[in-house]
């Protein structure tokens, strides 16, 4: 007797589409993109166009479009993302502007950020992403991938982590179905309350609480891999707690040996 598949199959994105980005753009344009991105609907369609605006001095990286779900997938194949030289815009001093427009699902909900990828590894075909502690040490990197609105830090200070080890990055809710801004006020979201606990000698560890409104609790949910459930994949955004405060707490080497 064989046991019965218990599991969804998720099927695998196919790469996004890019769509030239229009000529025209001003840099005044560009900043105001590089502020808030543009989202435009498709007609006919369940994608929506994505367009990111991103200004460097550094002529030896490129600026990738990393979209935490999309690009999991894709991570072999980062130079879909990759922005390009906005080269109409002539003398615009020290920075040089980039310019990505992408096809993106409708509604998708996902972390947003620009990488900076080496050129030499464009170039000789090395990305990062084929070797996946290369490609932790590259996320841990990110920057906004726009300036308004809600920025999450997400990550640690680890050992081998490049020079910015605490990743930036912009939430997107809900892609071209909403009528305004690509990410909610962030009075309007739940309240999780960011601390550090020392759960043993020598070993504190982030933490993130959860307390109902009105602060009466009948039970307490631990969870681990707290980092991303509180800030990645948001527990909250699923799971209605009602009396329940919720403890996220996130692995670490160390805690299996303390006993609780």
């Amino acid at each position: 007797m064989t046991k019965p598949d218990r599991f969804s199959t998720l099927e695998i994105p196919e790469l996004p589409k890019r769509t030239p980005t229009p000529a025209g753009y001003t840099i005044e344009d560009l900043m105001s993109i590089r502020e808030a991105p543009r989202i435009e609907l498709l007609e006919d369609s369940e994608q929506v166009q994505l367009t990111v605006a991103y200004a460097s001095t550094n002529s030896a990286s490129t600026p990738i479009l990393f979209i935490d779900v999309l690009t999991h997938f894709h991570r072999e194949q980062l130079e879909n993302y990759a922005l390009e030289k906005y080269s109409q815009l002539g003398d615009t001093g020290d920075d040089v502007w980039h310019a990505v427009t992408i096809d993106i699902p409708k509604g998708l909900t996902s972390m947003v950020g620009i990488l900076n990828i080496p050129n030499t590894c464009l170039d000789n075909g090395k990305l990062p992403g084929a070797d996946r502690e290369a490609y932790r040490n590259l996320r841990e990197t990110a920057e906004p991938a726009w300036t308004s609105g809600e920025i999450l830090s997400i990550g640690t200070k680890r050992e081998g982590a490049l020079t910015n080890p605490t990743a930036r990055f912009n939430p997107l809710y809900d892609a071209g179905n909403q009528a305004t801004a690509p990410y909610p006020v962030a009075a309007s979201r739940p309240l999780l309350h960011q601390t550090q606990m020392e759960v043993a000698q020598g070993l504190t560890l982030n933490t993130w609480l959860y307390l109902p409104p009105d602060r009466e609790i009948k039970d307490v949910l631990l969870v681990t891999d707290g980092e991303v459930h509180a800030e990645e994949v948001p527990l909250l955004n699923l799971y209605q707690p009602h009396d329940s405060a919720i403890v996220y707490f996130p692995p670490e080497k160390h805690l299996f040996a303390v006993t609780f």
